[in-house]
């Protein structure tokens, strides 16, 4: 366990990061199919984020510091899907038909929220 909790949030965002990248840099080479990038996103993001639960101390604002990781993944994945953020290396990872929007389907399922036509 760090004893720095900020410390511990910036290794689990350095981790998320790498495990979510590395996942767009081999789809993008080809290395990996979208099909199996977008399996490998969603069965290990989480496992790789619990990892990193073990880095935080057992006080209790220690959680919100961990719980800004998924939040901030979760609000990066919104402003590709609404074009915000133009990411072609991750589209294609996230998405079946390497439609931008489709990523806004997933587990939030907030296409409608933010439909853009």
């Amino acid at each position: 366990m760090l004893n720095n909790n900020f410390l511990a949030l910036v290794v689990t965002v350095v981790v998320a990061l790498l495990w979510l990248r590395s996942n767009d840099y081999l789809t993008h080479r080809g290395s990996i199919s979208p099909q199996i990038s977008r399996k490998m996103i969603h069965t290990g993001t989480g496992p790789v984020f619990v990892l990193c639960w073990l880095l935080f101390s057992d006080d209790p604002s220690s959680r919100w510091l961990a719980a800004l990781v998924p939040l901030g993944i979760t609000i990066q994945f919104i402003l590709v899907g609404v074009g915000a953020i133009k990411d072609q290396a991750s589209v294609p990872a996230m998405s079946r038909n390497g439609d931008r929007q489709e990523i806004l389907k997933g587990p939030l399922y907030i296409e409608g929220l933010f439909y853009c036509r």
